[in-house]
């Protein structure tokens, strides 16, 4: 293989590689490694400023998640100098439209507001995890603006009658390793309270 990819948070489990993990890789494998950082905002680290001093690492980002522009599809990436002028030898020259970088321009210059927001998220983040563990549902650390959650029921039941009441939840249970497991995004607090409560009470029917 000449590419190794890593989503680093990892959808839909939320989690996020160690970064001496990942340091590992790159160096070990003579590819190129592009790690995924869709969701960095909401982790712990980013590995950024490596890719500029690494000769095979590609960091690759979007302003579709916390800065929220995913219908404007605009991307980017960060690596080093000879990597970057041989992709873009290779890349299309008008591959975002003008509104759309205009966009993301206009976000960059409110990024103060976007890391209040991202900060807002991360402590609902954490509160619906011990929320959720009261219950009785194994809900796995997050470092993405969702949570992975495995359910005691049928999960497939529990999203259609979460549905029924307003509150679309995935069922992501065809994902190797996810038998009965759901994702759970993260909204502010006065949705997630109304979340947790909803969720309890499908919990506790589907018990029955």
């Amino acid at each position: 293989a000449s590419i190794t990819y890593l989503a680093s948070p990892n959808n839909p489990t939320g989690n996020q590689f160690e970064r001496r993990a990942i340091e590992d890789v790159v160096e070990s494998f003579r590819g190129i490694v592009v790690v995924d950082e869709a969701y960095v905002e909401y982790a712990r680290y980013s590995m950024l400023s490596e890719a500029v001093e690494r000769d095979n690492l590609v960091v690759i980002r979007t302003f579709s998640k916390a800065w929220g522009l995913a219908g404007l599809r605009v991307g980017y990436l960060v690596t080093n100098r000879r990597l970057a002028s041989e992709l873009r030898a290779r890349g299309r020259v008008f591959a975002c439209s003008s509104v759309s970088l205009k966009a993301a321009s206009l976000m960059l210059e409110r990024w103060e507001a976007v890391r209040r927001a991202v900060e807002e998220l991360k402590a609902v983040r954490e509160w619906m995890r011990r929320e959720l563990i009261k219950t009785g549902v194994k809900a796995y650390p997050s470092d993405a603006n969702f949570l992975l959650v495995r359910l005691p029921v049928d999960s497939g039941e529990v999203c259609t009658k979460l549905l029924k009441k307003g509150i679309a939840v995935k069922d992501v249970s065809s994902f190797p390793l996810c038998d009965n497991c759901i994702r759970v995004t993260v909204p502010p607090k006065p949705v997630a309270e109304i979340f947790m409560n909803t969720l309890s009470s499908v919990l506790e029917q589907s018990a029955l």
